[in-house]
């Protein structure tokens, strides 16, 4: 589809060494202001949630565009990328576990947890323009429950975020990205209007995206940002010895 936008993922923002980012998630201040200025001297138009559903619904964009998404709900959003989104007038949408709101990253490794917003925190969010999407009730993998299980990370999940911020989501993301047609269906069936997944796609109820994290330097960050992107990395991902090739050609950020 002509001028289909560029859905990005990010995790967290924030200065965090390599010994508690075990996975890579936390993309540094510094380059996360870079990345959005590129975006903007670039002449992308940064999507709302609004906007992107008006694309998926059939109404054409008409420039090259990107959708920012951030999964977990971490404080870091808040403290540092809120502020250089709002500089920028920038917006996105922020995926949380309503079960998990004001805790840590429990999934991760003791080493690599991190705060979670609490719903102060996501009602700031907010009110910058920042839209709130739900990422399961505590960041299970919905791959291999049932459909009634699937309940509690859906339907559920959507109630108790609205419950406590006042929000009612309309669009879901995958924890780790892992789906199946019972989980799509569960998403479906809960009436949110899409859900993302990132390289492993199906349609409007697991959409693709593309990950940005610590290891991206400039380049990278900008053949990330090209519509071929996507089945590149899928064909490397096949051949573990291109993959490290290119690697090693493109470069990675220091830690």
């Amino acid at each position: 589809m002509r001028n289909a936008p560029i859905v990005l993922m990010y995790h967290g923002v924030g200065d965090v060494d390599s010994e508690h980012d075990a996975e890579n998630l936390f993309v540094p201040v510094q380059a996360f202001q870079q990345q959005m200025e590129y975006l903007n001297h670039s002449g992308f138009k940064i999507l709302s949630e609004v906007e992107y559903l008006g694309w998926l619904n059939g109404k054409p964009l008409e420039r090259k565009s990107v959708l920012l998404t951030f999964d977990d709900g971490y404080s870091s959003i808040l403290q540092n990328a809120v502020p250089i989104l709002a500089g920028l007038r920038m917006t996105g949408i922020c995926y949380v576990c309503p079960g998990l709101l004001g805790g840590q990253s429990t999934w991760m490794d003791k080493t690599s947890r991190h705060d979670l917003m609490d719903v102060a925190e996501l009602s700031e969010v907010v009110d910058a323009g920042i839209a709130l999407g739900v990422h399961s009730h505590d960041h299970s993998s919905m791959d291999k429950l049932n459909f009634t299980d699937l309940k509690k990370h859906t339907v559920d999940a959507r109630a108790l975020l609205e419950e406590r911020v006042g929000v009612h989501a309309k669009s879901f993301a995958y924890p780790y990205g892992n789906h199946n047609p019972t989980a799509r269906q569960a998403v479906s069936s809960a009436g949110f209007e899409c859900a993302f997944a990132i390289y492993e796609t199906s349609g409007r109820w697991a959409l693709p995206r593309v990950d940005i994290n610590s290891l991206d330097t400039p380049r990278t960050f900008r053949l990330k940002l090209q519509s071929i992107y996507p089945t590149a990395r899928r064909a490397l991902s096949a051949a573990p010895p291109l993959r490290r090739a290119a690697h090693r050609v493109v470069g990675l950020a220091k830690r």
